[in-house]
Order: C-alpha cells, then sequence, then structure tokens
C-alpha cells in the first residue's frame, strides 16, 4: 500500500520540515527509518529509535519540539519512502 502523507509540525526539522509531502510505504521498518504512526486518532512522524519485539520506541529529530513514543507495531501505517514536496503542493 502506498499513500501521500503531508507532515504537520516541527518535530523533524532540519531534516525534514512542515509541510513537505512523502509517499508511505508499508514493509519492513528498522532502525533509524521515519514512519509515520497513528496515536489517539492523531496521525504523527517520528523516527525509529529502539526496536524491541512489538514495541518501536520513536522520537522526532528536533530536540526542543519532539516528545519520545513507545507504541506497537500495529499502530504503524508506512514509513517515508520519498520525498514529493515541492513537486506536490
Amino acid at each position: 500500500m502506498i499513500t501521500l502523507y503531508r507532515v504537520k509540525g516541527h518535530s523533524m526539522e532540519p531534516a525534514i520540515n512542515s509541510g513537505e509531502v512523502f509517499l508511505v510505504v508499508k514493509g519492513e521498518v528498522k532502525v533509524n527509518d521515519v514512519v509515520v504512526f497513528e496515536n489517539n486518532g492523531m496521525s504523527l512522524v517520528k523516527r525509529v529509535k529502539k526496536i524491541s519485539g512489538n514495541k518501536y520506541i520513536l522520537k522526532g529529530d528536533n530536540e526542543g519540539h519532539s516528545k519520545e513514543y513507545q507504541i506497537r507495531k500495529e499502530q504503524i501505517v508506512g514509513k517515508l519512502a520519498f520525498r514529493l514536496w515541492p513537486l506536490v503542493k
């Protein structure tokens, strides 16, 4: 499955800026991958810091605008695969 995702917020700066658009794909997720996940009805984007069984520790790159999340594998929508912006607006 392939979907489009527009990043909202500053937690992944400077690597990824708010408003950028990515293709998100299902597949094996590894440490350092950037993923979209569902948490309390919201879609968020963070980097995988650690994997332990079915638990994933995620955090944004911007220390001033990010907190750590511990999620289950089932919450992951997919990983960012290809940056489309500024081709898509």
